[in-house]
């Protein structure tokens, strides 16, 4: 039957290998697998190591992406709420004023309506 291992238990392993304190045959019989095994895990810790620091540059050019990416949005964001703002003012203000126009309008045409006592509806429109 075939083991697996999980990652945290290899790389200990191969970090004990890489500090060389005991031998890879010690460290066999200590944790139960075979030094080859052992022999190669530490090979690929030493050939991969330079990948953890780039990783993290990586990492933290990704983030210094996302945050620009974000504070950009929230600018455009902030913009945008001040320009619907703007213009809910302005449009009520106009609106307002449209409607005391309109209201103006209506009070006017609705006292010309009204009936002039002992006229005829074409003596009314003449000037």
């Amino acid at each position: 039957m075939k083991k697996k291992f999980d990652e945290a238990f290899k790389a200990k392993i191969a970090l004990e290998a890489v500090k060389e304190e005991m031998t890879l045959a010690e460290l066999a019989e200590k944790y139960e697998v075979h030094p080859n095994q052992i022999s190669a895990w530490k090979k690929q810790m030493i050939e991969n190591s330079s990948v953890l620091f780039v990783q993290k540059n990586k990492r933290d050019e990704e983030y210094s992406r996302l945050k620009k990416e974000k504070e950009e949005l929230f600018r455009q964001l902030g913009e945008s709420n001040y320009e619907k703002e703007f213009l809910k003012k302005s449009t009520s203000s106009c609106t307002g004023k449209i409607q005391t126009d309109r209201q103006a309008r209506e009070e006017t045409v609705s006292q010309e309506a009204m009936p002039v006592a002992g006229c005829s509806q074409q003596q009314r429109l003449l000037p």
